[in-house]
């Protein structure tokens, strides 16, 4: 047996030890704030209360149960958390002012939540050129947290270059030395620093620059209508911008014109929506530091295709000419691929990611066929219910992994652990010593 498997045994023993794996299951964050009402400032936004309504919300639910609405802002398993922080980042956007989260270094996450690395950078609105010019000033920025400024320019499979530290609380004036669009970035200097200000925000002032502005698609500040312009715009990246609240997406001008009516809003919804479903397969749900969701970001390119990186969570998505209107298989397996956690078994990663994509499309589709989820899918007598892995062992069946290499009858053996356990099975794996 290798290491992989007697760390599973060893897990489906801790639970077994557990009070309640339902119990366990349920867990959530339970964090009433006095917040003040933060969609007020919104109500008028056309883009907010379309994005509302894409989450099935109207403004009038909020306003007329703010208690609740408060509730479900503070719960990292809730649209309304994340769209809570996007507004929060973007607000000021347009004058220059970026309010940045504190996240953890992509080693320090990953090593807490066992899943792949993210990226701590954020969009602004430039693009700057070859010996451009940025003067920069933080505010309110803890001794404790350190902020950057960096470029992107390798929109196929994204990374940063030219990361500049900003002085604390003071201005930093920049010289490019490449061309690139221009991201934001603040982390704690150490991962208890990073978790003490998981909901810190940085206020980051551009003060003068000669980059270029670069129009970026942000769920809930912009409009289906600003889609048809931003998309149909040459930009001076070449690249089509897009921001969901937890993924940055780079797409090249011409897919952006070949998306300009399709509904974006919808693309950027289904996205954020299945992050959220990733998590609670993972035990994620903010109930304790090891369990916090993090708050860095996947960098996904439509450029190019079918391929996951652990570190900074690039992806490429690009499976066709345009910004598909519905996420499908293809986007919910690269996308799985970065929310993995280490209990994966030993050759199966091809396998047990596809535990996200099934569960991508129940969120996303709803009890439907399973082949309107992927044409090779079946469930064989497989129900989504706690019973999954009794009803099992009682059909008399067995799975000899060894010799069905098929990976979807492989599937439905670790998708009736992970129904019948929940994120039960991911919280254990991530306190065993």
């Amino acid at each position: 047996m290798n290491n992989a498997k007697k760390n599973i045994a060893k897990i489906l023993l801790l639970l077994s030890l557990s009070p309640g794996i339902s119990a366990l299951a349920n867990t959530q964050k339970n964090n009433n704030t006095t917040d003040e009402q933060w969609w007020i400032p919104y109500k008028n936004s056309q883009a907010f209360n379309e994005t509302l309504d894409q989450f099935g919300l109207t403004y009038h639910q909020l306003e007329a149960s703010p208690e609740k609405a408060l509730s479900r802002s503070a719960d990292v398993n809730d649209v309304l958390f994340w769209q809570k922080r996007t507004m929060a980042i973007y607000a000021n956007a347009k004058e220059g002012i970026y309010h940045i989260p504190v996240t953890e270094q992509h080693d320090n996450g990953r090593s807490r939540t066992t899943t792949n690395g993210r990226t701590p950078a954020f969009f602004t609105y430039y693009y700057a050129n070859v010996n451009d010019t940025m003067t920069l000033r933080t505010e309110n920025q803890p001794d404790d947290v350190k902020c950057y400024s960096l470029l992107e320019n390798n929109y196929s499979e994204p990374q940063a270059v030219d990361a500049v530290m900003l002085n604390h609380n003071s201005e930093t004036k920049i010289t490019f030395n490449h061309k690139g669009v221009v991201l934001l970035q603040c982390w704690g200097t150490s991962e208890d620093a990073s978790l003490k200000h998981v909901n810190t925000l940085i206020s980051t002032r551009v003060i003068s620059t000669t980059a270029s502005t670069q129009p970026v698609f942000v769920l809930g500040v912009n409009t289906l209508d600003d889609w048809k312009n931003i998309s149909q715009q040459s930009t001076p990246s070449g690249q089509t911008l897009l921001f969901d609240g937890r993924t940055r997406y780079y797409a090249a001008n011409n897919v952006g014109k070949a998306s300009k009516d399709h509904n974006i809003e919808q693309t950027l919804r289904e996205h954020l929506l299945n992050t959220i479903v990733y998590d609670k397969l993972n035990g994620i749900d903010g109930s304790s530091p090891i369990n916090e969701a993090l708050r860095s970001l996947d960098i996904a390119s439509y450029n190019s295709c079918c391929w996951a990186e652990g570190g900074d969570g690039r992806i490429g998505i690009g499976f066709g000419s345009s910004i598909p209107t519905q996420s499908s298989w293809g986007e919910w397996h690269e996308f799985g691929h970065q929310n993995q956690m280490q209990w994966s078994w030993n050759g199966l990663g091809e396998t047990t990611v596809n535990i996200y994509s099934i569960a991508a499309c129940r969120a996303t589709r709803g009890e439907v066929d399973v082949k309107t989820c992927h044409e090779n899918l079946q469930y064989n007598g497989f129900q989504w219910d706690q019973q999954a892995v009794g009803n099992f062992l009682k059909s008399g069946q067995t799975w000899d992994l060894d010799t069905d290499t098929n990976v979807f009858h492989q599937l439905m053996m670790f998708a009736q652990l992970e129904t019948s356990l929940a994120g039960s099975l991911s919280r254990a794996w991530q306190s065993l010593p």
